[in-house]
């Protein structure tokens, strides 16, 4: 077979596909230093390997007699992939879900020598390696690496994951997806009627059973959802079925995909930089306490007062005199545009790390900050929630009708993220500017639930911290219950089809498009409510 020459990619002399800067992982392991079950893979692997690499040259073929299948899976992966990241796939096949995902660093791992060699030629701004991923071997480490039914086929499971701990960020997520035991026999007899893709020996992984290799090998489970009752496209009817079984309790167990995220569960306590946001409108009567009272905390903590047009000189009064142990800074501008863009202002001009939320009505005591930036400092968490609920509130801090909207939201938000949190309309909240990021704004005008929503897309492992929550000092408040429930309820909806259900914008990325995104044109995810019931989804509890 001819060499696939790719520009800046030497061929090793183990005769696989390697970029630059990419250890040989074609090389044989030291046995040594391997367990048993690594000596079995590495067997295991020239089995598999000679099994691919007969369908390399039909493998879309394969694919295309379950589109809609496949279509889902890419679309599951893209909903918690935000494009642009440094990702590796293992068992990359021809690369197409890796394409897909617009990896700003793409590296796709497979065993077939033929299925690398294709994938090199579909997508040249992609690297692909021809080894076996539980050896694989890189001083890169990634933002994400994938994994798409492969934990059926390996035999030292345990080997890869602390493979996958070693190439993974710290903050970094794996995503994982195996199909469900129980479609075995129907895959079986799909192959001998040429219905699917032909297969060869699978272990049994349940959803479950992956939640317990991964607390084994460092890693934390932060997301297990389950989807696709019915893998054939049927207009509007595959749909509705595929979503209310996903969130049927039993019947999402019958469901064919299990679908997993993880983060490393052990990480380095550091210490980070810290930017305390403070959106005021004519807060005269509180800001200067506000500031004053702002701990200092991680390698440096700044607050960024916003005035969000103020007629009552608010501004003026913000001087970095009021607290010398942290940096003050102001941001001014008229006229008032609700509290999201004053938060978003902030957010803009930050220079810490982490960013927090606190509103300067005083409600929340600032002293309360550093148990919001301690359990991001120790990994604990990616963010953290404030909640009201739990210790008594002062007399007269929140009226009923705020109270009984809290408790409702709470239970709905607490579905669409697939968390329980106690308290979705606390003001104060604190998460990583990385993160942030990647949160879809503007649904909210107040900017809570896009965060929560936001944070629940990107997977991150949320915490409610208690406060004690205060009656307001000065000023009044700025919450209308009736009108802004209207505008939460118009949030939700969005996060429904951002988080509960994802739109094809999302993700359902048509052979097309995943094509020009070889060619780099691959336009960015967008947000939105799609226009029918034929699209992918994805539910966020088990």
């Amino acid at each position: 077979m001819a060499e696939t020459q790719t520009t800046g990619v030497p061929q090793p002399s183990g005769g696989g596909i390697r970029p630059e800067g990419i250890a040989d992982s074609t090389a044989p392991p030291d046995y040594s230093r391997v367990t048993l079950s690594g000596v079995r893979q590495r067997a295991r692997a020239e089995v598999l390997a000679a099994f691919f690499e007969p369908m390399a040259e039909n493998w879309e073929l394969y694919r295309e007699r379950n589109a809609y299948f496949h279509a889902t899976q890419r679309a599951l992966f893209r909903t918690y992939v935000p494009s642009g990241l440094a990702v590796l796939e293992l068992g990359c096949a021809t690369g197409d879900l890796l394409a897909t995902l617009q990896p700003g660093r793409g590296v796709g791992v497979d065993l077939s020598r033929r299925m690398v060699e294709k994938a090199c030629r579909k997508y040249p701004n992609l690297e692909f390696v021809e080894a076996d991923a539980t050896f694989f071997d890189t001083p890169e480490r990634f933002d994400c690496i994938v994994i798409n039914n492969l934990l059926e086929y390996i035999d030292d499971i345990q080997g890869l994951l602390l493979n996958c701990h070693r190439l993974l960020k710290p903050r970094g997520r794996l995503l994982i997806s195996t199909l469900n035991p129980l479609w075995s026999p129907l895959l079986r007899i799909g192959e001998r009627r040429r219905l699917c893709t032909p297969d060869t020996r699978r272990n049994f992984v349940t959803g479950q059973d992956a939640v317990n290799l991964l607390g084994l090998n460092g890693f934390e489970v932060v997301k297990l959802t389950r989807r696709t009752l019915l893998p054939k496209k049927i207009p509007v009817v595959t749909s509705l079925v595929n979503l209310v079984a996903a969130q049927t309790p039993l019947v999402r167990r019958l469901c064919m995909t299990e679908f997993l995220v993880a983060r490393p569960a052990a990480r380095a306590v550091r210490d980070y930089s810290v930017s305390v946001v403070v959106p005021c409108y004519n807060e005269a009567g509180n800001i200067e306490e506000c500031v004053r009272r702002v701990p200092a905390m991680g390698t440096h903590t700044e607050v960024l007062v916003v005035d969000d047009g103020s007629m009552d000189g608010t501004a003026a009064m913000v001087k970095p005199e009021l607290n010398p142990a942290v940096e003050v800074r102001c941001l001014a501008y008229q006229p008032n545009r609700g509290k999201l863009n004053a938060v978003r202002t902030g957010f803009d001009a930050a220079r810490g790390e982490i960013l927090v939320v606190l509103d300067a009505d005083m409600t929340v005591p600032p002293e309360d900050l550093p148990h919001f930036y301690r359990p991001l400092r120790e990994g604990l968490a990616d963010f953290i929630n404030g909640t009201r609920l739990i210790y008594p509130m002062a007399t007269g801090s929140m009226k009923l009708q705020n109270f009984i909207g809290n408790k409702l939201f709470g239970v709905l938000v607490s579905w669409l993220a697939g968390i329980r949190l106690s308290d979705t309309l606390c003001g104060t909240k604190a998460f990583f500017r990385e993160d942030y990021r990647h949160f879809q704004m503007g649904y909210d005008p107040w900017g809570d639930f896009d965060y929560l929503l936001g944070a629940a897309q990107r997977t991150c492992k949320i915490l409610e911290v208690p406060i004690h929550y205060q009656e307001r000092r000065a000023g009044q408040s700025k919450m209308k219950a009736l009108r802004h429930t209207w505008a939460l309820l118009k949030a939700c909806w969005a996060g429904f089809w951002r988080v509960k259900y994802p739109c094809s914008s999302a993700g359902d990325i048509s052979n097309q498009q995943v094509r020009s995104s070889a060619a780099g044109r691959a336009e960015p995810a967008r947000s939105g409510v799609p226009s029918n019931l034929d699209t992918i989804h994805s539910d966020s509890s088990a």
